[in-house]
């Protein structure tokens, strides 16, 4: 079907164009993007500078935070404020505060297993009500 002229001019073919792409691409710079995968290059200084921007920016958010939610050591608490303070814990630590009138009803206990059940003398249910 194929000759050998046939497939001698193809291996030609393939073998032309294979060494025109590889001419190609010596003579092209690499593209940007293989900057990317540095093999066995070291990475540049400038690839940390993200990492130490967002240290950088972590650290003066904190030492802001700091600086506006720190207590000043200056003042010292009063007596006052120490004796009401103390009689508010005391009066919140105590049961009967957190107590409400609907306690009651939660706290409600079953009869004992031994109690006397109502006797069925005077309940009457007809059959039309049972059934429904």
């Amino acid at each position: 079907m194929n000759g050998p002229a046939f497939d001698h001019d193809d291996e030609a073919l393939k073998a032309l164009v294979r060494d025109g792409l590889a001419a190609r691409d010596r003579a092209l710079p690499p593209p940007r993007f293989a900057r990317a995968w540095p093999g066995d290059r070291r990475p540049r200084a400038g690839a940390w500078r993200p990492a130490l921007g967002g240290g950088l920016a972590l650290t003066a958010i904190a030492a802001v935070a700091w600086m506006l939610l720190a207590r000043p050591g200056g003042e010292s608490t009063t007596p006052e404020d120490l004796r009401a303070a103390t009689e508010l814990a005391h009066e919140l630590s105590s049961p009967d505060y957190w107590r409400v009138p609907t306690d009651d009803f939660l706290a409600f206990a079953a009869p004992p297993l031994a109690a006397d059940l109502p006797l069925p003398e005077g309940f009457h249910v007809s059959l039309e009500e049972s059934l429904l």
